[in-house]
């Protein structure tokens, strides 16, 4: 018996999407975006690692989003995103690694827009 045909996994963009819709819309937060300066501009100006979203919470803290696509092979620069991460969560930032909305929202909700303590990767 077949089941129909398997749902292939959905691209970082879509992913991307998503996570960007509950952050803005239902946090109320301002993104930031890394992936910015494609296009038509020549050379990227965000040096290789920073993470895909970022900003400020209400609370004064740095919070970081990188999106991944489920199931996706690990790239040539991923040494340097996690170093860039690890920094980040040492000096007190929210670093989250994401390949679902859902994922951020286990590390990123209401609550946790104002509570002071770091807590890493």
């Amino acid at each position: 018996m077949s089941l129909g045909p398997v749902k292939p996994a959905p691209l970082e963009r879509d992913v991307a999407r998503e996570i960007d819709a509950y952050l803005t819309g239902t946090l109320g937060l301002t993104v930031f975006r890394a992936d910015q300066g494609g296009g038509r501009f020549a050379r990227r100006t965000i040096g290789v690692g920073l993470p895909d979203r970022y900003g400020i919470l209400p609370n004064g803290r740095w919070w970081a989003v990188e999106i991944k696509r489920p199931g996706a092979r690990p790239r040539a620069n991923e040494a340097k995103q996690h170093a860039v991460m690890r920094y980040l969560a040492i000096h007190g930032a929210l670093v989250i690694l994401a390949s679902s909305v859902e994922e951020v929202r286990e590390r990123l909700s209401i609550r946790t827009l104002f509570e002071h303590q770091p807590k890493g990767i």
